[in-house]
């Protein structure tokens, strides 16, 4: 028997599904509008770029086993428009009895069979909303979170696909509530208001093109409230109800301060709810009967009602079958009915608030941003020379754009890298091996960062750590926790930093330039035009070699002003380095801009009579990139290729002229 019920359901719903929910290709369309425009000041497509590191932004491919589908992204949010009522493999509109709500009553659909309310429906835990896939807000969360947070590139790149296809059915469920059937209880069998939205005439063209470029967005405090549903946290409960209409006054509905589902309910009928007892509002005591010509040839008229109090004033607000006008006032409500007018100024006041309040629910979902930086030691990590990175330390800052706070989480820092497979720190381009991904907690269980200063996290890579020959390293911190009302809200920060950067100092100080030219410090040539008196010594000018008996190094931001490498807190410290040799200090990982500073303390040789005092200088730095988009080349320095963005070769002082490295390198025959 309850077979029977059950299946005697799903006929009516493929029987009247036509009016269960607008069009999906009204859906698919909105959609469409809302993730290739900037709406609100959001644009989707820049976010991708910037903080998921996806340079082809909203065009970016990405396949899902799931679904069978391999979709760019803007068209995994507009098949999301089309899956929600009409999942693959599955019968159409089963999930649509979850497309209700009702204001008043705060329930969903009550007919055959019955359904939760959308908002409900929207906040399922994860796995849990049935037939058609799971694609609540919370799975939608967590398919993002294991995206950004997965070793696996096919996982990261399905559950990514997966996550922009929930989002899209997400919105789907708010646009749903700018249709006055989901607001009022009533599933209608015939064609009704979005149908003619979705039939390709042109008032409805230009409506559905004129809402996408000026849409009624929410105001922003609905997602900044807190839910007032105990079964459904997340404040995006409130772009569909936020309970301050009830039925007993409509007044105000029109503000964007109220959910899209009061707005709805509270001015507009749907086709069996015209005058409805279980809806005070469109009320007789706000409407004015007219009679409008409908044909200027013959005169022929039609009664319409316009809705001139109590909310939204609306111009056809219904219109009079053949018989209305010999109806006894009690029953004037069964003469009237809705017409393409009707629809016509419906859509105008409706379809705007769709587009708008669904972006707002995209941008809502996407909110959380961290801003990454350099940490007080002034480079992301260090490694010794035949070593490897087994730290990065990283400040992070709250940036989300809506002032919310950040607490009570966990950051979690992936590294993404390609393995050189052969020695990158030459000057041609090297074959990469496939993506690696390595995740990591944060090592001191950090719970919240602030908006106003940013807070040093530190992460041990000690047990999977990033190699030497690593190339493309790009890092992001991704948060799980509170993000303002939403406690299980992901945030994200990109950082694309440069390769493995060698720190490599020279030891030029057994040649000197004279008069323009190199000379070695023992050729008679060189003494002959420092030595003023014929003694033996230069006085003009050092030409001696030095011992360069400490080296200390220190990096930092690009707009870090005066660093000071001879402070406590360098990060390499090496010597003595002999004239003509080459030293490797260490590698580093930092911004491709920045800054370094080099500490030398020299000893004279070979009878020196100069006074040597440290010197401490600051350079603009490069980092180190090697790979297919773009390729620094090492510099050959005396035969030896160092790395010239964040390295120094320590010179005698220029006497009458000045010299170039490449003249020396050409002079020695390299």
């Amino acid at each position: 028997m309850l077979k029977a019920i059950y299946l005697t359901a799903i006929a009516y719903i493929l029987k009247a599904s036509i009016s269960f929910a607008l069009s999906t290709d009204t859906h698919q369309f909105i959609n469409t509008q809302i993730t290739t425009k900037t709406m609100n000041g959001f644009s989707l497509d820049l976010y991708l770029k910037e903080q998921l590191n996806l340079s082809d932004g909203v065009t970016t491919q990405l396949s899902s086993s799931i679904s069978g589908d391999t979709f760019q992204i803007f068209d995994w949010l507009r098949i999301g428009g089309l899956y929600e009522d009409k999942p693959p493999w599955v019968a159409p509109y089963l999930r649509s009895a979850n497309h209700f709500h009702d204001p008043i009553t705060d329930k969903g659909f009550t007919g055959l069979p019955p359904g939760d309310s959308a908002i409900v429906w929207s906040q399922k835990p994860i796995d849990q909303q049935w037939i058609g896939g799971h694609y609540s807000w919370l799975d939608s969360r967590d398919n993002f979170y294991m995206a950004l947070t997965s070793v696996n590139k096919t996982v990261r790149e399905e559950k990514l696909a997966e996550t922009f296809r929930g989002v899209g059915q997400l919105m789907h469920l708010i646009q749903d509530m700018s249709v006055p059937e989901h607001a009022r209880n009533d599933f209608h069998a015939l064609p009704a208001y979005e149908e003619w939205l979705a039939d390709n005439n042109s008032i409805a063209a230009d409506i559905l093109s004129y809402s996408s470029s000026n849409p009624t967005y929410p105001d922003s405090i609905l997602l900044l409230n807190v839910s007032p549903f105990s079964n459904a946290i997340v404040p995006i409960a409130n772009l569909f109800d936020t309970n301050q209409y009830t039925g007993s006054s409509a007044a105000g509905t029109t503000s964007s301060t109220f959910g899209l589902s009061e707005y709805t309910s509270a001015n507009f009928f749907s086709p069996d709810t015209i005058f409805d007892s279980s809806y005070p509002y469109p009320g007789w005591s706000g409407v004015q009967e007219y009679d409008e010509i409908i044909d200027p040839i013959t005169g022929k008229k039609r009664t319409y009602m316009r809705k001139t109090a109590d909310g939204e004033l609306i111009e056809h607000l219904a219109t009079s079958r053949w018989f209305y006008k010999y109806l006894p006032a009690e029953l004037k409500s069964s003469g009237l009915r809705l017409d393409d007018k009707v629809y016509a100024d419906y859509a105008q006041k409706l379809v705007p608030r769709a587009v708008g309040y669904s972006a707002a629910l995209l941008d809502y979902f996407f909110r959380g941003t961290i801003e990454l930086s350099l940490p007080a030691q002034g480079v992301y990590a260090t490694a010794a020379p035949g070593g490897t990175f087994n730290e990065i330390r990283v400040k992070a800052k709250n940036t989300t754009a809506t002032g919310e706070e950040m607490s009570n989480g966990t950051f979690q820092l992936v590294v993404r890298y390609n393995l050189s497979l052969a020695d990158p720190f030459q000057s041609i381009l090297v074959d990469l091996g496939p993506d690696t991904y390595i995740p990591v907690p944060e090592k001191n269980s950090v719970a919240a960062i602030s908006r106003t200063a940013p807070t040093e996290l530190v992460f041990d890579l000690s047990t999977s750590p990033i190699p030497l020959w690593a190339a493309n390293i790009s890092i992001q911190v991704v948060f799980k926790g509170t993000l303002g009302n939403e406690i299980d809200a992901v945030a994200v920060g990109y950082g694309d930093i440069s390769e493995p950067t060698p720190v490599d100092v020279y030891n030029n100080t057994d040649y000197t330039c004279l008069n323009s030219t190199w000379y070695r410090y023992d050729d008679p040539a060189a003494m002959a035009i420092v030595d003023s008196n014929a003694d033996g010594i230069a006085d003009r000018s050092d030409i001696y070699p030095h011992t360069i008996t400490s080296i200390s190094f220190l990096g930092g931001p690009a707009d870090a002003g005066t660093l000071n490498a001879a402070a406590s807190h360098n990060l390499f410290a090496a010597g003595p380095l002999q004239p003509g040799q080459i030293l490797r200090m260490g590698y580093i990982l930092t911004d491709y801009a920045n800054r370094y500073a080099i500490n030398e303390i020299r000893t004279g040789l070979n009878g020196d009579p100069f006074t040597h005092i440290p010197v401490n200088k600051n350079y603009s730095g490069t980092g180190f990139l090697n790979d297919w988009n773009t390729q620094d080349v090492m510099y050959s320095f005396r035969g030896q290729n160092m790395w010239w963005g964040s390295g120094v070769i320590f010179i005698n002082t220029e006497y009458n002229g000045t010299c170039t490295f490449d003249a020396l390198n050409q002079q020695l025959g390299y």
